[in-house]
C-alpha cells in the first residue's frame, strides 16, 4: 500500500483543525518531555502549547492528514528518547514545528517550507534555527519518514482519533 497523504487531493477549501485534534496533539506533544512551562533566563516567552499548535496549524493551513502523520513521527521520536528525558523551555514547541515541517515536506504535494514557517512564526525562530530543529528531529527518527496508509489508520484506531481520512488516504 502506498502513502497518498497529500493536500492536493483535497479541494482548495481549507478549514481550521477541530479542537479535539488540537487538544489531542497538545497532549501528545506535551507528554514527550518534562519541560519547564516558563523560561528561567528571561528568554522570549511562548504561548501555551495548545494556543501555539492552534495558531501554527491555522496560519500554516496544516491539513488533518499532515498533522496525523506528524503525530506518527512524534510517537517515533518519543520511542527514541532515553527514559526520563527532560527538555528545556520551549522544546515541545520546537518538536511540534519540526514534526509538521517534516511531515509536510515528505508527504505533501505543496509542502510547508522553512521560509514560510519562519514567516508563520513571526520571525520567532530564524531559518537557521528551524533547520537545526529539523535536522535534530530527523536524527532522532533515524530518517525513518515513510508512513503508509495502514500505519495512519492504526495510529488513528489506537489513539481513538475520530477523523474521516478515507477520502484522502
Amino acid at each position: 500500500m502506498t502513502c497518498a497523504v497529500t493536500t492536493s487531493v483535497l479541494s482548495d477549501s481549507w478549514a481550521p483543525l477541530a479542537d479535539n485534534l488540537i487538544g489531542f496533539t497538545t497532549q501528545s506533544v506535551d507528554s514527550l518531555l518534562n519541560c519547564p512551562t516558563s523560561s528561567a533566563d528571561g528568554a522570549q516567552s511562548l504561548p501555551s502549547l495548545y494556543q501555539f499548535i492552534q495558531d501554527t496549524t491555522t496560519v500554516a493551513r496544516i491539513s488533518p492528514e499532515i498533522l496525523v502523520a506528524s503525530l506518527v513521527y512524534i510517537e517515533r521520536f518519543k520511542e527514541s528518547l532515553p527514559v526520563g528525558s527532560k527538555g528545556e523551555y520551549g522544546a515541545c514547541h520546537r518538536i511540534f514545528l519540526a514534526g509538521i515541517l517534516i511531515a509536510s515536506k515528505f508527504l505533501d504535494d505543496k509542502p510547508l517550507t522553512t521560509a514560510k514557517l519562519v514567516q508563520v512564526m513571526g520571525n520567532r525562530w530564524s531559518s537557521k534555527e528551524i533547520n537545526r530543529m529539523e535536522r535534530a528531529f530527523l536524527n532522532f527518527l533515524q530518517f525513518r519518514l515513510w508512513v503508509d496508509s495502514e500505519e495512519i489508520y492504526t495510529y488513528i484506531a489506537k489513539n481513538g482519533i475520530e477523523l474521516d481520512l478515507s477520502a484522502s488516504i
